[in-house]
């Protein structure tokens, strides 16, 4: 497979070279070139192809079809990285800092996936222009697809006196494909409708000073979830009365 891609490249620099009438030293300082670019991408499509089997099935055979896909989901990263737009300063949606010491990183990722959820780990959390606030952190989700990106989904819990919207407990869900938002647009639906639903929404992760990405934000249905809502009926009760 190397061979092949290798062999297309050189048909390609042949027909450059005899197109161009370039000089023969810079036919090879761009040969040289060429030949690094696509050997890095055909070594970054092996080297996720081999993470991904090490956490998935590690009997899975390499075939040409699944080379193809994890070269093209590389090549695809790469075009992602150049074209998209300058990330803003000042944004609508509300943005989350957190902070790991790279000792506890390296906890989670000792064994992925099991050490991602076997314990939670120090960290800090700035929520906006707040203040920074200790946390506890652990991954969330058994996709297999979380677990092949570096930036995974997360769950961070509070200690006794910090809370978010009265929530201790707030999960980040990192959107790989489209048919993650069912659970979501559900979620919406029936919080319109009435129905017991945990906040939705989506912010932007900041992890040791940079930027994750676009996550889903949504509350843990447990006891502080029950408080809130609660807690916003009676509101609501003492607004109709009055």
């Amino acid at each position: 497979m190397f061979m092949l891609y290798l062999s297309l490249l050189f048909v390609s620099l042949l027909l450059i070279y005899f197109s161009y009438r370039i000089s023969t030293q810079r036919a090879i300082w761009i040969s040289t070139l060429l030949v690094v670019i696509v050997l890095s991408f055909l070594i970054n499509a092996y080297t996720k192809y081999y993470s991904y089997k090490d956490i998935t099935y590690r009997d899975m055979p390499l075939t040409k079809d699944l080379f193809h896909y994890f070269l093209r989901e590389e090549l695809h990263g790469e075009y992602i990285k150049f074209t998209a737009p300058k990330l803003q300063k000042d944004s609508n949606l509300e943005s989350f800092y957190i902070w790991i010491d790279q000792k506890e990183l390296n906890i989670l990722n000792a064994d992925l996936p099991s050490s991602g959820f076997e314990e939670y780990v120090d960290a800090r959390l700035k929520i906006g222009d707040g203040v920074s606030k200790k946390i506890k952190i652990r991954y969330r989700g058994g996709s297999a697809w979380n677990w092949r990106y570096d930036n995974k989904s997360l769950k961070i819990k509070f200690g006794d006196n910090n809370s978010y919207n009265m929530m201790k407990t707030l999960n980040f869900t990192k959107l790989y494909s489209l048919d993650m938002l069912i659970e979501p647009i559900t979620q919406k639906v029936a919080g319109r409708v009435g129905a017991l639903a945990p906040d939705v929404k989506t912010v932007r992760v900041f992890l040791n000073g940079k930027y994750a990405g676009l996550y889903l934000y949504l509350d843990q249905t447990d006891e502080s979830f029950l408080r809130k809502i609660v807690l916003c009926l009676e509101v609501s009760m003492m607004v109709i009365m009055i």
